[in-house]
């Protein structure tokens, strides 16, 4: 599905802020992504024909492992999907997907603006997300699915940082 993928991440728009380079410029480019996915997850958001069966790849939806500390969510949608509601779609479907993982007890460093205060000492895992701070669509798909902004920083460019706690149910105690 290369030459899919590639029709995903060659537009500059969706490609903001997820990549260091900008969009792909050929298929090597957009191989080379996958080879390097070592700390990723990720899954193909994909149509469905009139038929029911799997129509054009439009997206990607996953996290990266362990990202200051905790999973990060990214996803990617074509341009000419925006504003249809698919980006909320994909990121309730992931979260639900991920919520529902097996967990176990692990440490792990992470900065103090990513823990909850209130709570005990031991800490909450969250999911977070990051979002530049004028990508008006993307903090709305965060905040639609349940993310709280979490932390303001800058930089090279100016991103905002969000979380999603995992329900109380989930957790062990």
């Amino acid at each position: 599905d290369i030459e899919a993928y590639h029709s995903v991440r060659k537009q500059p728009e969706p490609m903001y802020g997820l990549s260091r380079t900008g969009p792909d410029v050929d298929l090597n480019e957009t191989r080379t992504y996958f080879e390097n996915r070592k700390s990723m997850v990720g899954f193909g958001i994909f149509l469905n024909n009139s038929d029911g069966r799997e129509g054009e790849l439009i997206g990607e939806v996953g996290v990266n492992i362990f990202s200051r500390g905790f999973p990060a969510l990214f996803y990617i949608l074509k341009k000419e999907y925006w504003g249809y509601g698919y980006g909320t779609e994909l990121v309730e479907a992931f979260i639900g997907f991920w919520r529902s993982l097996p967990r176990e007890d692990a440490q792990v460093r992470v900065p103090l603006y990513m823990v909850d205060l209130r709570e005990t000492s031991k800490g909450t895992e969250l999911l977070i997300a990051d979002a530049f701070s004028d990508n008006e669509r993307s903090k709305k798909v965060l905040r639609k699915v349940g993310f709280e902004k979490c932390e303001k920083y800058s930089g090279v460019s100016k991103r905002e940082v969000f979380r999603y706690p995992l329900p109380k149910e989930l957790l062990r105690s």
